[in-house]
């Protein structure tokens, strides 16, 4: 190796444990006390939606009103990206958000009992692209 390349290894090990090192909520602490703010309402063609804290449009899956557990999973999910949470952000939710446990055990955000998902087409915030898709996508309308 060059002294550049050690230089510069140093310097990512030294750049990851310092941020480690300053993480005030490392992952077995408590979460915070207020809210994770996660989701939000986004205006798009005069209609308040539900999104993700990146303007991500949000969306419920129909066959998802029937079953206990979210329904959309291997390449649906790959196209249909659930709103996943660690353990402490899905302790922060308050009615009508909820997590529900995955297969995988990760925890998806719920809204009203019904999982929510992202779509993978949906490049911008206010893309609506996925709304009706195969009759069972819908964006979630909050007005």
């Amino acid at each position: 190796m060059t002294n550049g390349k050690i230089l510069l290894t140093t310097t990512l090990i030294w750049l990851a444990t310092s941020v480690a090192a300053a993480n005030p909520y490392p992952a077995l602490s408590q979460p915070p006390q207020k809210p994770v703010a996660l989701l939000k309402s986004v205006i798009v063609q005069g209609q308040a939606l539900l999104a993700s804290s990146f303007a991500q449009t949000l969306y419920v899956f129909d066959p998802d009103q029937a079953a206990a557990k979210p329904s959309c999973a291997g390449t649906c999910a790959e196209k249909w990206p659930p709103l996943i949470l660690s353990d402490a952000e899905g302790k922060t939710l308050r009615a009508p958000y909820a997590v529900v446990a995955r297969d995988n055990g990760l925890n998806q955000v719920t809204y009203q009992g019904r999982p929510v998902y992202t779509f993978f087409l949906d490049r911008v915030p206010g893309d609506i692209k996925g709304d009706g898709l195969g009759g069972v996508w819908h964006i979630i309308k909050l007005n």
